[in-house]
């Protein structure tokens, strides 16, 4: 690989990962002050992310349909996290598509549509307890009892 090769693929990299930047700098990808750099990071990753590249593929639409939902563009939010789930399907990582759909289901809330967001989160615990993820199946009821208050 060359080293514009390489440059490459870490800028995709660099906004696939958008979310684990802005958790590690205190914010929260749900909060509006994370939502300028998420889209931002997002659309990095769009442009740079090769389309066989599908971490990057996947995570820049989770990340930016939060991003959009929290806008005010639920319509447009929605859409992505549907693609990244479509997307996700088509792997066999199942923390993965678990991801895919804890994103569904957060850009549906932020929807204002919490029987759909509890649906889709469903689905991430099934799916994160099929493949053992103990953390990440925690989340996802710690986020359904939010849902549910």
């Amino acid at each position: 690989m060359s080293g514009a090769q390489s440059r490459f693929m870490r800028r995709s990299s660099w906004g696939a990962l958008i979310r684990s930047s802005c958790k590690s700098t205190g914010f929260d990808p749900r909060l509006s002050l994370c939502t300028p750099r998420a889209e931002g990071y997002s659309r990095i990753a769009e442009e740079t992310a090769a389309p066989e590249h599908e971490q990057a593929q996947i995570t820049w639409r989770s990340v930016r349909a939060r991003a959009l939902a929290r806008q005010g563009r639920p319509l447009d939010g929605e859409n992505l996290a549907r693609e990244a789930v479509t997307l996700a399907e088509a792997t066999d990582n199942i923390n993965r598509r678990g991801d895919t759909f804890m994103a569904l289901g957060e850009t549906l809330d932020l929807c204002k549509r919490p029987d759909d967001a509890a649906i889709a989160i469903r689905e991430a615990l099934n799916l994160y307890e099929q493949k053992g993820n103990v953390v990440s199946a925690h989340t996802a009821r710690e986020r359904l009892r939010e849902l549910h208050r």
